[in-house]
């Protein structure tokens, strides 16, 4: 998953040590019911505060997956851009706040779901062994 911020795309991901930061930094398991918490508008500021950490939390994370995927293929790791907390808070635009919480939501949400792919079994031959 990634986020265009100014017109630069950053990589996001959930993995378990952004979980774990989003925990710390809001009291509890990010289920549905905290995450409307956190995302919760009557408090602009406070929403602008919790877009832009959970936003650099994901990024943060999804760079760290990108290069530690790049390093376990043997692959040259990219040079992938960053952006902190601070920094986002000074950039985001008022129409640019829904779709960066779509993002963190998709990206929760994505983080959430069970990805294991097995391979099949190889085929069997007429005289019981396994073909190659």
């Amino acid at each position: 998953m990634t986020v265009k911020i100014m017109g630069i795309e950053f990589p996001m991901a959930y993995t378990v040590e952004a979980e774990m930061a989003l925990e710390e930094k809001f009291d509890g398991a990010i289920d549905r019911r905290k995450i409307e918490e956190i995302f919760d508008t009557t408090v602009y500021e406070k929403l602008i505060d919790n877009i832009s950490f959970v936003t650099t939390t994901l990024i943060d994370a999804g760079k760290r997956r990108e290069s530690i995927r790049d390093k376990i293929m043997g692959q040259e790791s990219k040079n992938l851009p960053c952006i902190t907390y601070e920094e986002l808070k000074k950039v985001i635009q008022p129409g640019e706040v829904v779709m960066l919480m779509r993002s963190c939501i998709m990206t929760i949400n994505q983080g959430n779901k069970i990805n294991v792919e097995v391979a099949p079994e190889k085929s069997k031959k007429k005289d019981g062994t396994k073909s190659k």
